[in-house]
């Protein structure tokens, strides 16, 4: 026993020594001569991996169980938070620099060559990060805003799910996650619906026939507006006629309701569409459909027409 015991004293022993020994060696030097050992090296890393998960953890906390108490808007808590964990993050990777006896000096030296190889091949990836600090910071987009991308060869209209570092996350009205540069909301053409509030104005256009009492549909759309609980009060429906068509007498039905994603004012706009048909159905009044007269000429005998039985 008292041998046992012996070997794995010795066996502890030589690995703390060669652990000592690997923990010492040295990788390279910086500038001044500091050397950068194994061991600096991991207990830095460990260090940044520990510290990362944490601040991580505290800014979701300080989202959760302080910003949620007061009375703010959920896209200056996003900025908030967003703008703690970069804080937390530069006294993280400074303690780690010191933690590797590194002093901020050397980094002037390798200023220029950073300098170069910033401007070479993370240009872009410094702009959107910039960009996205102004974001949070002037707010002209937000977390929840309903947007609509006036430069795309398609049209890209969704709720801004999440803004990040670099990018911004769309989530549109067909189910698709759209990964957008935050340079393109500074550089570009973007239409925010809802920017100073969520009361947007919408409208539902449909056509009646000639001799309609026009008085009556006017009423009935807007009962039909009125009726509808997420049409806002104030300001009222506006009922204007748009244009005397080749088939109809077109009504524009002009509303304001509050929306929080594009799929909202969709289902408004189909509910007062289903209410507007059962009211016209109730009241006699038939919306237009294409008509055309159609003239037979002939200029050497008159046209006969037979009926006949199959």
């Amino acid at each position: 026993m008292k041998k046992f015991m012996l070997q794995i004293e010795t066996f502890f022993g030589q690995a703390y020594d060669w652990l000592s020994v690997a923990f010492s060696y040295e990788l390279f030097s910086i500038v001044d001569k500091t050397p950068i050992t194994l061991g600096r090296v991991i207990i830095s890393l460990t260090a940044f991996f520990i510290g990362y998960r944490l601040i991580r953890a505290l800014s979701n906390q300080v989202d959760r169980r302080i910003l949620t108490h007061f009375d703010v808007e959920p896209a200056f808590r996003h900025s908030a938070k967003t703008y703690a964990f970069y804080i937390m993050m530069i006294f993280l990777i400074l303690f780690v620099l010191k933690l590797l006896n590194i002093p901020l000096t050397a980094f002037t030296i390798v200023g220029g060559a950073f300098a170069v190889g910033l401007g070479l091949g993370a240009q872009n990836i410094i702009y959107d990060f910039l960009s996205g600090l102004v974001i949070m910071l002037e707010h002209p987009i937000r977390t929840g805003d309903v947007v609509e991308l006036l430069d795309q060869k398609d049209v890209v209209r969704g709720h801004v799910e999440y803004i990040g570092a670099r990018a911004t996350r769309i989530y549109t009205v067909d189910n698709k996650h759209i990964i957008i540069p935050n340079n393109y909301f500074l550089s570009k053409s973007v239409l925010n619906w809802t920017l100073s509030d969520e009361v947007i104005r919408s409208d539902v256009q449909v056509g009646v026939i000639y001799g309609s009492p026009i008085e009556k549909v006017k009423e009935l759309l807007a009962q039909a507006a009125g009726e509808n609980e997420k049409v806002k009060k104030d300001p009222k429906p506006v009922i204007l006629i748009s244009d005397f068509g080749d088939n109809s007498i077109v009504f524009d039905l002009y509303f304001w309701a509050k929306i929080a994603t594009v799929m909202d004012m969709k289902k408004i706009q189909s509910e007062i569409r289903f209410k507007i048909n059962e009211l016209f159905r109730q009241n006699n009044i038939v919306i237009a459909f294409p008509q055309r007269d159609l003239h037979l000429k002939s200029s050497t005998a008159p046209l006969q027409v037979e009926i006949t039985k199959n």
